[in-house]
């Protein structure tokens, strides 16, 4: 009975975490966009999409500890896929800043 009541303490704590995360990064993303809209920084707009990756990694960990929060038990293949998920939004965020990177090389600009 102690397990589970800590579990339970613990997924509430994760997700009082997770939309505390998400909240910053809505203010984060909102303003590195308008600033960028003002500015055309490429950087800001590279840090934009960088938000946005990490909130929808953000997002498929509300998802995983919602479902354990509400009873369902924690299945193997829904945390194979979250963690899938995040990696592959990780690595398009890695595939973009490499893309602009060798942008930035070969067109010479800074």
């Amino acid at each position: 009975m102690e397990n589970i009541l800590g579990r339970t303490v613990l997924h509430t704590r994760g997700l009082r975490l997770e939309y505390l995360s998400l909240g910053w990064n809505a203010i984060a993303g909102t303003a590195a966009v308008v600033t960028d809209i003002s500015a055309a920084s490429v950087a800001l707009l590279g840090f934009g999409l960088d938000v946005a990756i990490d909130s929808l990694a953000s997002l498929i960990l509300v998802w995983c500890f919602w479902q354990e929060a509400h009873g369902s038990a924690p299945s193997k293949k829904a945390e194979q896929k979250a963690t899938l998920s995040v990696g592959i939004t990780l690595l398009v965020a890695g595939l973009y800043i490499v893309g602009q990177a060798a942008h930035s090389l070969l067109t010479r600009t800074a």
